[in-house]
């Protein structure tokens, strides 16, 4: 049996009677002599109210206030009959816990529990040393998670560490999916369903729908006859209050009280006035300048009364509070829809799928629209290929291709987001982007500061994940190469070898122009963009002609298409052997071992801190443990690539034993499949030096 219990019950369901009367039952069962509250600095004063309320037995409280002396003399001279109850706030609990272990309570409740969710705060490492020697702990909260699932963690540890450990990073290794830098950033979670069932299985929870009973709305009409100039309503129906210049009735009316049209404004409550603190009383008080009163009916408060604008500051932030309160249960609400893998797909914007209905959970359905599916996988056919983004787009606008939106032109950006879109793969990365606060309307991009959730087969995949690799992949290519690039060099895939040649000398790019021969023929060829950019002394490299170029590279394919079904077999065993160390397995070991050097620096740095170890071994092993670490890294990467790698392979055997069974592929260039198959080509002085995508490497004299 546990030692700890959690009150997750909303506001107004009854947390504190509850607990004033579990403690006097045990206090009665000779069971609790010693109670210790901790609670927010803003309501210790209303435990002391609620225990004189509520409770039925004999019992002795303070609250402690004052120095730090103070405060522990008052702990110290806490001896008597009856329940001897300390409520003192989180800020004050850290710096008591030397007078409070000797106090020895016997219960310790953790009022909005919330506030110890960091393990490493000082105020939750106090009350998980204090939570262990109590008998029975309490922790009262209606909201026990507030950014990411991982608040449990330190909550729990208190109550009682057998639930989920006294290790966070054995629970972060448990509960979550780490990527991002260095693989540190959590981009997901996993394993939930146990999570909420170990939490739940020492929880009692209480919603205030289920406790509380609320007689039915009554609507009742009472038509009034008003004068034609009083005849004005300001009303901005269905769209946010936190920010006014959203709201252009609300701004009429405030321009209507500037020129004199209005001498009193009548509002039914102050959230329906403004649910922005700054704003409401921005404008109030420039109301109140003009002589013009506002009274809000719900609350009974006459801006112009003396003291209505302290009392009108206070409901102002409980106005915008409310609105954070709707704001987060929104974000609770989309959060579970992630956890619980439920996509949704804007199919008003989004080529390839069509929605059908629901099914019985009431989860959108959608079918792949085969029309549309096809333009996207011509897309990342052609640019898996080597085409350009913007060769894409004239290519599907030359074709009649309309977009989504029925528009002829198609910009770069929407050939290059449907690129990017991992829905067309079936799965879906969810939370990529984030609302920093309530009254921030635009979202950001979520990089750590939001949890991110990734779900596989929610909805039919139009692509492979394989080719959304290879395209990926590919765009970080081009990426680089602009990023090496000479001068003005750009990614071009305007020729077969735009962006394949590379300069055996300097290791630049070649480029493409034309030469003169003889007096008046000019023939295309390719050159060292270096040289060309610095003139002849910079590069010993040499100009080769294209059409040398074509029939070396037909010669070497020749060679190869000769031994096909040989060459197939060799890189499909050779990949295979470099995948056969069981990728799962030795990721998930892996895993565990980063997560034990990480409980070693810890455990060091603790030991540091106690001074049991020295500086000199401190820094001795910790030099130890970041090299351990380093090459842990370097294995998780290693491991993780290696599967994408086996896919690229794969994509290309397949490419390659297509090409081979057209014979006439091996005598005329295709621009297409020079892009699929090879990586490079390095050019030297009397060859040419072909590197393929699957590893594969030839060397061919110039056939000129």
């Amino acid at each position: 049996m546990s030692k700890g219990c959690a009150f997750l019950m909303d506001m107004g369901t009854g947390k504190t009677i509850t607990t004033i009367a579990v403690a006097g039952a045990l206090n009665g069962k000779h069971k609790v002599k010693n109670l210790l509250v901790v609670s927010p600095k803003s309501i210790v004063t209303v435990w002391q109210q609620e225990f004189e309320k509520f409770a039925d037995f004999p019992y002795q409280l303070a609250v402690l206030d004052g120095t730090g002396n103070k405060k522990a003399d008052t702990i110290r001279y806490m001896v008597g009959t009856g329940l001897q109850v300390i409520v003192v706030n989180y800020e004050s609990c850290w710096r008591l816990e030397d007078e409070l272990m000797r106090w020895k309570p016997d219960m310790i409740v953790c009022d909005e529990s919330s506030k110890i969710k960091n393990p490493q705060a000082k105020c939750s490492k106090a009350l998980h040393k204090l939570g262990k020697v109590s008998e029975y702990n309490l922790i009262l909260t209606g909201t026990p998670i507030t950014n990411s699932p991982l608040d449990f963690f330190s909550q729990y540890k208190f109550l009682d560490e057998t639930i989920f450990g006294s290790s966070f990073y054995a629970f972060r290794s448990k509960y979550a999916i780490l990527g991002g830098f260095q693989n540190h950033q959590i981009v997901g979670y996993k394993n939930l369903q146990e999570l909420v069932e170990k939490a739940h299985g020492i929880a009692y929870r209480i919603k205030l729908d289920e406790a509380v009973e609320l007689p039915e709305f009554v609507e009742e009409m009472r038509p009034v006859e008003l004068e034609k100039k009083a005849q004005q309503i300001y009303a901005d129906p269905g769209i946010s209050g936190t920010r006014a210049e959203r709201r252009p009735d609300f701004l009429r009316m405030i321009e209507d009280c500037r020129q004199g049209k209005i001498q009193k404004v009548l509002v039914k409550s102050i959230s329906r006035f403004a649910r922005n603190t700054v704003d409401a009383l921005n404008y109030i008080r420039e109301l109140k300048d003009l002589n013009i009163s506002v009274y809000f009916e719900n609350e009974n408060i006459d801006t112009l009364t003396p003291g209505g604008e302290v009392l009108l500051t206070i409901l102002a932030a409980m106005a915008e509070q409310e609105s954070r309160t709707m704001s987060t249960n929104i974000k609770w609400a989309y959060r579970k829809r992630f956890e619980s893998g439920e996509v949704i797909l804007n199919t008003g914007l989004m080529l390839g799928y069509t929605k059908v209905g629901k099914d019985e959970e009431g989860h959108a359905v959608y079918e792949i629209n085969e029309e549309e599916a096809e333009i996207v996988r011509r897309i990342y056919r052609e640019y898996t290929s080597g085409a350009t983004l913007s060769r894409i787009a004239k290519r599907l606008e030359a074709d009649g291709i309309q977009t989504k939106l029925g528009k002829q032109e198609w910009c770069v950006s929407v050939i290059r987001s449907i690129l990017t879109n991992e829905k067309y793969t079936g799965c879906a990365i969810l939370g990529k982007t984030f609302k920093p606060d309530v009254l921030t309307k635009y979202r950001q991009k979520n990089t750590g500061q939001a949890p991110m959730f990734y779900t596989e087969g929610t909805h039919p995949a139009i692509i492979d994940k394989e080719l959304f690799e290879l395209a990926k992949d590919e765009m970080q290519r081009r990426r680089d190469t602009k990023a090496e690039a000479v001068g003005n060099t750009r990614f071009s895939s305007k020729y077969p070898f735009s962006g394949l040649l590379i300069c055996h000398s300097c290791g630049h790019k070649y480029r493409r122009h034309t030469r003169k021969v003889g007096e008046k023929k000019r023939v295309p060829a390719w050159a060292c963009a270096y040289k060309v950019n610095n003139g002849k002394g910079s590069c010993e490299s040499h100009h080769i002609n294209e059409t040398v170029i074509e029939q070396t590279y037909l010669a070497a394919i020749r060679r190869m298409v000769e031994d096909a079904d040989e060459i197939i077999a060799l890189v499909r065993e050779s990949t295979q052997l470099a995948m056969e160390p069981e990728n799962a397995a030795a990721i998930a070991a892996t895993e565990q071992e980063i997560v034990e050097v990480q409980e070693a620096v810890l455990k060091l740095h603790k030991e540091k801190q106690a001074q049991i170890v020295s500086s000199a071994e401190y820094n001795r092993q910790m030099s130890q443990y970041k090299e351990r670490m380093q090459t842990l890294e370097s294995k998780m990467s290693e491991l993780q690539t290696a599967g994408n790698r086996y896919s690229k392979v794969e994509k290309w055997l397949e490419v390659f034993a297509e090409h081979t069974k057209n014979s006439e592929t091996v005598n005329e260039i295709d621009g297409i499949m020079v892009k699929a198959l090879v990586d490079h080509i390095i050019i030297k002085d009397t060859s040419m030096e072909i590197h393929f995508k699957c590893g594969a490497t030839i060397e061919q004299d110039y056939v000129k």
